[in-house]
């Protein structure tokens, strides 16, 4: 999981994504105008130069941050629908995993929460939902399963779809259980926005 500490660490991540989401903008597939707006690369730096507290600093970052992977999901989703509609599961699988393995998981707490005493308790029910560090080992046995399976045979039809879909089922729950209030808190409210005077709310 990403330490979400840094300052430093934080603008290297943001530039990272902008970085790979303005490289899949040179054949965008999803409707851009549905996207989160994010902020000009002068204000972001006139606002992370200024003198507001580091916490507001890590919250516009980690903010801009969220914004840009909801961003990212959206692209990978439209390419992923496209490989489906000419049944290119295996490519649409890769996606996949690019996008869980380099955007969702970093950002997935890789232990049990350390409510024992409900985990216990949840445990002798059925229907228990999958802590979300049991959702990265559900996506890796699935995934792992789905390439082996292409090597050594040629599944039938049926059961491929199956596997598919369950595939895209944890593919999906990763993206959601990948956003806490802790790596995507609600952006500080600019109250007034100068080049020289910044103020935050």
């Amino acid at each position: 999981m990403i330490h979400l500490s840094s300052l430093n660490k934080l603008e290297t991540i943001l530039s990272d994504f902008k970085s790979k989401l303005s490289e899949l903008d040179k054949n965008a597939k999803r409707d851009k105008n549905l996207d989160y707006k994010l902020r000009s690369k002068s204000e972001l730096t006139a606002l992370l130069n200024s003198n507001i507290p580091l916490k507001d600093k890590k919250t516009l970052l980690l903010s801009e941050i969220g914004y840009v992977r909801i961003n990212l999901f959206m692209e990978y989703n439209a390419r992923i629908s496209l490989l489906e509609q000419n049944n290119q599961m295996d490519d649409a699988v890769e996606l996949m995993n690019e996008y869980v393995t380099n955007v969702a998981i970093p950002f997935i707490p890789n232990k049990a929460s350390p409510d024992m005493v409900n985990r216990i308790k949840d445990a002798f029910h059925m229907n228990r939902q999958l802590e979300p560090h049991e959702w990265i080992s559900d996506w890796k046995r699935k995934y792992t399963s789905w390439i082996e399976g292409q090597r050594i045979s040629q599944m039938n039809e049926g059961f491929q779809l199956s596997d598919y879909e369950q595939l895209k089922i944890t593919y999906r729950m990763l993206y959601a259980v990948s956003f806490s209030s802790e790596n995507f808190p609600p952006g500080p409210t600019i109250i007034f926005y100068d080049p020289t005077r910044i103020k935050v709310k």
